[in-house]
């Protein structure tokens, strides 16, 4: 599972065709691709994102080239600031003519099948200007089954929008998604499902083990000692938080990233609820309190997914003002564990002494 990534697109292309475009010499056999251009009113903003993106990949030192593809009527000290100040290749294009009558904000997307005729590069990946890479990614670059032909490909997609191909949004979205049917209509995934069993089986075997240990592993943690009893009850308090954070992070660490996401989610909630398990038998802790969190993720998912937002601002701040509901909820249950916990410690000695 990778946070925050949006690959439109990746091209496999060979030095066979030649190079069609020009730009500086290549330096690595793969390349970052995105675009800027005028005629939206929203173009000074994706500009910016565009060098927010950029700089992200550079901090990352990905191994790869970075190329922006821009229209030729894009302000020269745009481009300047990407090649000086940012490192970028400028690629210069004529807008690709959108046959369309989609929504104004997409007129200019089909610019990105450019990507197709970057044909001196092994794999290209098409980046949207609103990514921010927090991990580097080029195992991206390892693209099998979508890798697509370069230069006969752009071509033929030419043509396709010429004689009218179907577009269900009138976008590059619905455009290479109808171009390329049967590699979204096939599974990718099947290679991955054999990892996928392994952490799917010890997160079964850790409910089936902690169900049935639940009366002796509460009284191993409750057991009656001699020792100081604000100290024991520090101690345990520090086990039991650490354990119910861990319970969130570690899923994070084992479950494979390239999976497919919604077999991803569904495994990391999966794992998530076995090791809260363990923390609610062990401490004898509240059920619901516990996995708020997790019910957090899941409306956090829900809330960036949803389809009809009309513009990202109204986006991020729909995800801000869930964001801080769900804090006072978050708070709330954190006080409630903590409570629940100081009462089990309080009352351990009802608890016979082991050993």
């Amino acid at each position: 599972m990778r946070v925050m990534v949006v690959m439109v697109g990746v091209v496999r292309a060979t030095a066979f065709y030649g190079v069609n475009l020009k730009h500086k010499n290549k330096e690595h056999r793969n390349a970052y691709a995105t675009m800027v251009y005028m005629g939206t009113p929203r173009d000074y903003e994706f500009y910016v994102a565009t060098r927010v993106l950029i700089r992200s990949l550079i901090r990352l030192q990905v191994d790869a080239d970075l190329i922006v593809i821009a229209s030729l009527v894009v302000p020269l000290r745009w481009l300047r600031a990407l090649e000086e100040e940012d490192g970028e290749k400028v690629v210069r294009v004529e807008n690709v003519n959108n046959p369309y009558k989609g929504q104004q904000r997409f007129k200019l997307t089909l610019n990105k099948l450019y990507a197709w005729r970057l044909v001196d590069y092994d794999g290209v990946v098409m980046l949207d200007a609103d990514n921010l890479f927090l991990h580097k990614t080029d195992e991206l670059f390892q693209c099998g089954q979508f890798c697509a032909p370069s230069l006969e490909v752009f071509k033929d997609m030419i043509h396709q929008l010429e004689t009218g191909k179907a577009n269900p949004d009138g976008a590059d979205q619905g455009f290479t998604g109808a171009y390329f049917p049967d590699l979204l209509d096939q599974p990718k995934y099947a290679a991955e499902m054999p990892i996928v069993m392994i952490p799917l089986v010890i997160f079964l075997g850790i409910i089936m083990m902690t169900r049935l240990a639940r009366p002796s592993i509460s009284k191993l943690c409750y057991r009656n000692t001699d020792k100081s009893s604000s100290l024991m009850q520090t101690g345990l308090k520090f086990v039991a938080i650490w354990s119910i954070i861990a319970a969130y992070i570690v899923p994070f660490a084992i479950i494979p990233r390239t999976i497919h996401p919604l077999v991803g989610w569904a495994l990391y909630f999966l794992g998530s609820v076995t090791l809260s398990s363990v923390a609610i038998n062990s401490f004898l802790l509240p059920v619901v309190p516990i996995l708020v969190p997790l019910i957090g993720v899941l409306g956090s998912l829900l809330v960036m997914a949803c389809p009809w937002y009309p513009y990202g601002v109204t986006r991020a701040l729909a995800v801000f003002g869930y964001a801080f509901c769900y804090a006072l909820n978050a708070w709330g249950s954190m006080v409630k564990v903590t409570a629940r916990l100081q009462v089990s410690l309080e009352k351990r000695t009802n608890f016979p002494k082991i050993g």
